[in-house]
């Protein structure tokens, strides 16, 4: 007999949704005998999802690996949700999302590749079907499932720093950031790939465009928004962060982006700053973004260093101060180090270097702007492993096209899948 967490929505007299509500519910799950049981996915739920359930999931077994496997240190989530990748410095798997128990050891990877030591692996990301691996010499691109030719594409005396991804049909984009020299000296920019998928199989690398940054400045992370029509970079400094963020059309240059520099956000034992951003779209299709902040003990002397949203002052001019939101219901959850948004569902997910998720409900306030931003977050029952770096990859935590499943993923396999109803 095992728990199920299932989380509830309470309402009022009038039937409008307010909080979700933990609660604990009995569950037998199916035994099956199997020939080889240490061949099958082990400890395998299934829960079958009204508004706020939870569904888990493993995806990696313990001991696939063999001996001497000291684990992968990051996961994410590919833009459908339907696969996951993990990697480490060596090596990069990615696996079939499912809940199916009968599943034997390997049956749900579909792509493995392992790397020496000189071309260790940088950063990944996964579209629906293409591996992006970023090693410290190169971007390569494989279609999962199709033996034809990937792309691989020098970064010549530059080191890797973020990557990002969007695909649409058979046309995609990867967006690498890029760092050069130390100190003052240092250069940062911003390239995007454009690639095409051909029917047989292969991609075809089509044009590069370039974004370069002021010196002393190099990019963080990068994240393309749901349209492939703007990308956000989160810059990083030895003192404060800033957001660059560019339209990214036919005729657009790199003298034209938008940057929302907030307060200053110290170091201090683990990464500062900025630790992740999230862009949506409101009702009115206003652009905005969602920034996390893993802040310092200094947050009250250096003007908050709160989790904030801002609207993106397209094209060009100033954020109005009232327009920023900083979130400062989160302040007792300092190291957060992953987010994502539901326009759909109007929530607001985070992810903690302890392995929790929160949930923040967002509403239209009467007389317009965002409402409900003071109420306290929910937390998720269950939860991931604990992070072992300071840093996550964006996509361990993200929304499904449709905005009303959120997946959150982590390096040790461990799946989870809440589900939310539409607001109307």
């Amino acid at each position: 007999m095992t728990h199920e967490s299932v989380l509830t929505r309470s309402t009022d007299d009038h039937g409008r949704s307010l909080s979700l509500v933990s609660q604990e519910q009995s569950h037998t799950p199916p035994t099956e005998e199997a020939e080889e049981p240490e061949r099958y996915l082990e400890g395998l739920l299934e829960y079958w999802s009204q508004d706020g359930d939870v569904k888990e999931s493993q995806l990696l077994p313990q001991g696939m690996f063999g001996r001497g496997f000291r684990g992968y240190a990051h996961a994410g989530l590919s833009t459908d949700c339907q696969l996951a990748f993990f990697y480490s410095s060596r090596e990069v798997c990615v696996a079939r999302v499912s809940f199916d128990t009968r599943r034997r050891r390997k049956e749900g990877l579909v792509l493995e590749r392992k790397y020496d030591k000189s071309s260790q692996i940088a950063d990944v990301a996964l579209l629906n079907n293409i591996l992006a691996v970023s090693t410290r010499q190169n971007l390569e691109l494989h279609r999962i499932g199709h033996p034809g030719p990937g792309v691989t594409v020098s970064h010549g005396d530059w080191d890797p720093l973020g990557i990002a991804s969007w695909e649409q049909d058979s046309n995609l984009m990867v967006a690498m950031g890029l760092r050069r020299g130390a100190g003052s000296s240092r250069n940062g920019r911003v390239i995007i790939h454009q690639v095409r998928a051909a029917p047989g199989g292969s991609l075809q690398r089509r044009t590069r465009r370039q974004f370069n940054l002021q010196n002393g400045v190099s990019p963080k992370f990068l994240i393309f928004d749901h349209e492939g029509t703007t990308l956000a970079c989160i810059t990083d400094r030895i003192v404060g962060n800033s957001v660059i963020i560019w339209r990214i059309g036919e005729t657009m240059e790199d003298k034209d982006p938008v940057v929302i520099a907030r307060h200053q956000h110290r170091p201090e034992t683990d990464s500062d700053g900025l630790t992740s951003i999230a862009m949506y779209k409101s009702p009115s299709q206003q652009p905005y973004i969602f920034c996390t902040t893993s802040a310092s003990t200094e947050r009250f002397r250096s003007e908050g260093e709160w989790s904030f949203i801002s609207p993106v002052p397209f094209p060009g001019g100033q954020v109005p101060p009232n327009a920023v939101h900083d979130l400062t219901t989160l302040q007792d959850h300092r190291q957060i180090v992953a987010s994502t948004v539901s326009s759909v569902a109007n929530k607001f997910a985070v992810l903690t270097k302890a392995g929790k998720i929160l949930v923040l409900a967002v509403d239209a306030h009467e007389e317009g702007g965002i409402d409900s931003l003071q109420d306290e977050p929910d937390i998720l029952p269950g939860s991931l492993c604990p992070l072992r770096s300071s840093r996550a990859t964006p996509t361990c935590l993200r929304f499904d096209p449709a905005g009303t499943k959120l997946y959150a993923v982590d390096p040790e396999g461990k799946l989870l899948v809440v589900t939310f109803k539409p607001e109307n």
